[in-house]
């Protein structure tokens, strides 16, 4: 009976452990995989970042090539070329 027992209760302790190992890989394949999406939206996000400044930046050139305002004018599309389109797009021109 106790060698029974004793087999029985190994058995359950290599079930749990084969459990818990199954679990922590499981843990791990989705960490990585949802780092693997953080890396991939983060290039999304700089890669529209950039179509956004090359975007102002043909759009502006011709209006503050001569104009006094407009190095302010290139510093703010530089740092924040999404307000640049937007006024752009909501109607918004720059003075001549």
């Amino acid at each position: 009976m106790q060698n029974t027992e004793k087999t029985y209760s190994r058995s359950r302790i290599r079930l749990f452990f084969a459990l818990i190992l199954a679990t922590a890989t499981l843990l791990l394949m989705g960490a990585s995989r949802l780092g693997d999406s953080m890396t991939s939206r983060q290039m999304e996000q700089e890669q529209t970042r950039l179509h956004w400044k090359t975007a102002a930046d043909h759009l502006l050139r011709h209006q503050t090539r001569n104009h006094p305002s407009g190095t302010a004018l290139r510093q703010l599309f530089m740092e924040h070329p999404e307000y640049i389109l937007q006024a752009i797009h909501s109607g918004l021109r720059a003075e001549p």
